[in-house]
C-alpha cells in the first residue's frame, strides 16, 4: 500500500489530485472543461486628440465591447476616457 500524506487507515493509498473512489477501485479521473467560447468579443473604439493649449494635449476616447469575455450572454460594455497631458 502507498503512503497517505495525512492521517488515514491501512486500506487507503496515497491520494492523487482528482482521485475518486468508486466501488473501492481507486480510479483517477481528470476534470473536464469546455474551452470553446460561446460568443465573439468585438471591440469598437473612437478617439480624438487635439492640442488644447501651448503645452497641453486633450484626448477623448469612447470604447464599446460586444460580448465581453467571448460570452454570448454577457451584456455589452461601454467606457469613456478623457486624458489631458501637459509637457514641460
Amino acid at each position: 500500500m502507498g503512503r497517505c500524506p495525512t492521517e488515514c487507515n491501512e486500506n487507503e493509498t496515497e491520494r492523487q489530485p482528482f482521485q475518486h473512489r468508486r466501488g473501492g477501485n481507486g480510479r483517477q479521473e481528470a476534470p473536464t472543461a469546455d474551452l470553446a467560447p460561446t460568443g465573439r468579443q468585438q471591440d469598437i473604439e473612437l478617439g480624438y486628440r487635439f492640442q488644447a493649449s501651448r503645452h497641453g494635449v486633450l484626448q477623448l476616447n469612447l470604447s464599446h465591447t460586444l460580448e465581453p469575455g467571448h460570452d454570448r450572454a454577457a451584456r455589452s460594455d461601454t467606457a469613456a476616457v478623457i486624458n489631458y497631458q501637459v509637457g514641460f
